[in-house]
């Protein structure tokens, strides 16, 4: 009766029909085992530690997690499940990669963009650096989708526009290239959008006429002037559907960003690694 399964590193999580997620852990003996972290949940989101995020059937975010404490009677250390809600009327949830930068974003059902978490390089997009968000914050509206990555943050608008914060130092938003500051709000970058991704100082574009275009890092064929790693060229003439970066695929897909075209076909857009 499993219908959805995510895993990271030495934890899994599983959701079976009746809506229970159950957890376990290889690095802690107590959860060889499977155990009940929470029920009345339609979809897993987020696995990590001892931590395990999922939206319930009432469009809740949950936050279940196992907390140690130390038994002085039995002298050992053992763990007790807190659950609790973070944000409701949630469309979509994302984290920004790696995990260890411990940020959170999800869309809510008007379209409005929140965050919280780490914002030790200003990812948050609230203008302020520093710092760590226990609870969600207001970020801007008319939202459709997000995607976050090390050092940036893009979203598309409800009016197909892109907006992005964070480094420039590959000319990734979209102007000449920059050490000198973050960007620590949205800033447009792109117009005529369908889907944005940003990836290892690349933005990745798919414009209306599903062409994917790129700015930032040199990704395409070509050697290009440091000054000119924000003009946006095209990758490829397929059309394409969707992106896959890095480990969307997998953790065996290391930094490589593919491309699903139209037709089906897999390709690998940018990354040291070819696809098996």
């Amino acid at each position: 009766n499993v219908v959805q399964i995510i895993s990271a590193n030495h934890q899994a999580a599983y959701l079976d029909a009746t809506g229970t997620v159950f957890f376990w852990n290889n690095e802690v003996a107590t959860f060889l085992d499977p155990i009940v972290m929470g029920k009345g949940i339609k979809e897993i989101v987020y696995v990590r530690g001892r931590t395990v995020m999922a939206i319930s059937f009432e469009d809740e975010l949950w936050k279940f997690e196992l907390e140690p404490y130390y038994d002085a009677e039995n002298v050992s250390m053992v763990f007790r499940l807190h659950g609790k809600p973070v944000i409701d009327r949630v469309v979509r949830f994302e984290y920004a990669t790696p995990y260890a930068l411990r940020l959170f974003f999800v869309i809510r059902d008007d379209n409005t963009l929140w965050g919280w978490g780490n914002n030790t390089l200003g990812l948050l997009g609230t203008g302020a650096i520093g710092g760590h968000e226990e609870t969600p914050v207001k970020i801007m509206d008319n939202v459709q989708s997000v995607q976050a990555q090390r050092e940036n943050v893009v979203v598309v608008t409800l009016e197909n526009n892109v907006y992005g914060w964070g480094s420039n130092r590959f000319g990734q938003l979209g102007y000449p290239a920059t050490n000198e500051k973050n960007e620590l709000e949205p800033i447009l970058i792109y117009t005529n959008a369908k889907k944005a991704y940003t990836s290892h100082g690349t933005t990745y574009i798919i414009d209306e006429n599903d062409q994917l275009w790129a700015f930032g890092r040199n990704v395409d064929d070509t050697i290009r002037k440091e000054a000119d790693l924000h003009q946006a060229v095209r990758l490829m003439n397929d059309k394409v559907y969707t992106l896959y970066p890095s480990q969307s695929l997998g953790a065996s897909a290391g930094e490589n960003v593919y491309a699903l075209t139209m037709s089906g076909d897999l390709y690998t857009v940018w990354g040291p690694f070819e696809l098996a």
